[in-house]
């Protein structure tokens, strides 16, 4: 005859194997229970049901009572209201067998005092205590998550990165409460609670003790029972309790460590964490150390275990979520592989194993660091790259190398685009290649948009004529100049002996002018006697900006300015003669003129 078993808290039917004897939804109510074994109460015995809210309720009319959340060996916690603060908090009543002792409640009072002076991020506050009817209380913080335990039955063993994320926030909260001269003496994972937004909280310090106090405290204390959960204490717990101090909590805290990585209790000749699961080899030491036998060879503060821990792991605690993702990373392979590589592989965050950024290798690779047919990532590798920085047939991003580059600087063996290109055929900004295209390009054949590259041409050269400027001034066809002989050779002298010079002066406009073009002018001026020729005077833009600049690309209205002298002429000028230059194709529009005389 088969046997249904049924939850003891809501008579609802349950799995064989569930943890506690309790159905999940009990199981996440009793998430702030302790299980510590009551004192003077022999192992099997099942501690006294506990009263249901309403009857409790009459003792606190201070308080809203809607709920039991757990019962532990020293006492049991509801879920209560406060409705002049309109907060939640969990009501602690301590058990009614530990109020009668007047040992107990003498440390009680003692205890309580020191309590609430606790005030940290990671302790789970205590907002008032005292005495109503038979049962002592505490009136706490209300935790709305689950304890470290229940997680591990979710989860076990948790991922390294939660547990090195874990650790130093409890490692914050004993320091503090050791500055304060409170020992907890039961650290384990039921009294260590997770909120639902992932902030940690350590729970029950009821079993703590004042560190220096008389040796009556130390009595008060021992009244009758060894305070702690034995899979989690000290040694010195056990043998020698009037000892305890401080370093009982980084011995538990070890055991909390050791079972959060492997999922085990370090019990006997328990196997090294990293022989257990993928962990840093540096933990190995730091678990060890902690959980030393003998107080004087563990880490002194928990604050060192923190800092043990950090330098392995990093303070990613004190990053935000998102940031704290990235660092913890994740991993994703496809069981499907093609050619000894995973089809697909996403990779980012570091390798436990090796301390180092992860590779994604595989056909489609993504992450941070990407290898494959398609790579995609900070730094990308494959026939198709793209990423940050992208190596490939293919390349696609802020700095590109491959056959086929495309980014902020692409480089290509064939083709290149990008803010600055270099290949054969480059597309770009700037662009820098045989076939170059862009703002400012420069190649064998360059196309220039706002800014004319140099280009090389091969031609072959023939001569269509020569001048001889002696031959010319025999003839009479010298316009002006002077013929004298400098370095053995006969040649024409312009010297201008005029200082009041002349400009023509206006504006212009011109659209996609190939190569450099120019504003040309020749200035007639009278004869300098009567039967002579006139004389003429040449100017031309030169410069590459301004109003003396070239004409190249393509430009909004400008200003255009061509000053020039009489060079000897005995009046103003009397004819201008002006033309465009263009060496390719392009249009210009130009202006009104003006001559003007400084």
């Amino acid at each position: 005859m088969d046997t249904i078993r049924v939850c003891p808290e809501c008579g609802t039917p349950m799995p064989a194997n569930s943890p506690e004897g309790l159905c999940p939804k009990c199981l996440m109510k009793a998430g702030i229970g302790s299980a510590t074994a009551q004192p003077g109460q022999p192992p099997g015995r099942e501690p006294p049901a506990p009263l249901p809210p309403e009857e409790i309720a009459k003792f606190f009319p201070q308080l809203q009572v809607l709920e039991l959340l757990g019962q532990g060996g020293m006492g049991t916690v509801y879920k209560a209201r406060q409705p002049q603060l309109d907060r939640f908090v969990a009501l602690k009543i301590l058990s009614p067998e530990l109020s009668r002792d007047p040992a107990f409640a003498e440390r009680f009072a003692r205890e309580a005092k020191a309590l609430a002076r606790l005030n940290h991020p990671n302790i789970v506050g205590v907002y008032d205590f005292g005495q109503a009817g038979e049962f002592y209380y505490f009136i706490m913080e209300y935790v709305d998550g689950m304890n470290l335990w229940h997680m591990e039955q979710v989860k076990k063993p948790l991922a390294p990165e939660e547990a090195l994320a874990i650790v130093p926030k409890i490692c914050d909260a004993l320091q503090y409460a050791h500055e304060e001269g409170i020992v907890h003496r039961d650290i384990k994972p039921g009294n260590i609670l997770m909120d639902k937004k992932g902030r940690v909280k350590i729970a029950d310090f009821g079993l703590a003790k004042l560190v220096g106090q008389q040796a009556q405290d130390f009595r008060l204390t021992q009244s009758r029972m060894m305070l702690g959960t034995p899979q989690y204490m000290a040694p010195e717990q056990i043998e020698d309790p009037q000892k305890v101090d401080h370093r009982a909590d980084i011995y538990s805290l070890g055991v909390v460590f050791y079972e959060m990585l492997t999922g085990e209790l370090p019990m006997g000749r328990f196997a090294l964490p990293s022989e257990k699961v993928r962990v840093d080899v540096r933990l190995d030491e730091v678990v060890l150390r902690t959980l030393a036998k003998e107080p004087e060879r563990r880490y002194q503060h928990a604050s060192d275990v923190r800092t043990a821990v950090e330098s392995v792991s990093g303070p990613t605690e004190k990053l935000p979520p998102h940031l704290r993702r990235q660092v913890s990373g994740y991993e994703y392979k496809s069981k499907r592989t093609l050619w000894g590589l995973p089809v697909i592989h996403i990779a980012s965050g570091m390798d436990p194993d090796t301390g180092k950024q992860r590779t994604a290798k595989g056909i489609i690779a993504i992450g941070p660091s990407a290898t494959g047919v398609f790579a995609s990532g900070g730094s990308a590798k494959g026939v198709f790259a793209v990423g940050g920085f992208s190596v490939g047939l293919v390349a696609v991003g802020g700095c590109a190398l491959g056959l086929v580059g495309v980014g902020g600087l692409a480089i290509g063996l064939l083709l290149a685009c990008g803010g600055l290109a270099l290949a054969p055929i480059a597309v770009g900004y700037t662009a820098i290649g045989y076939h170059a295209y862009g703002g400012t390009a420069w190649g064998v054949r360059s196309h220039g948009s706002n800014t004319q590259a140099s280009t090389t041409q091969v031609t072959t050269q023939r001569i269509l004529a020569e001048f001889d400027w002696q031959k010319l001034a025999d003839e009479g066809r010298l316009l002006g100049g002077v013929l004298t002989k400098v370095d053995g050779r006969t040649v024409l002298k312009i010297e201008n002996t005029n200082s009041a010079p002349y400009a023509l002066s206006g504006e212009m406009k011109y659209e996609n002018v190939e190569g450099e073009g120019f504003l040309e002018m020749w200035n007639c001026f009278p004869p300098s006697a009567p039967g002579q020729p006139e004389m003429k005077a040449f100017s031309r833009t030169l410069e590459t900006f301004g109003p003396l600049g070239k004409i190249m690309g393509t430009s909004n209205w400008r200003e255009v300015s061509l000053p020039f002298n009489r060079t000897g002429a005995p009046s103003a000028p009397t004819r201008l003669e002006v033309n465009i230059f263009l060496p390719g194709r392009g249009v210009v529009f130009l202006g009104p003129l003006k001559l003007s005389q400084f």
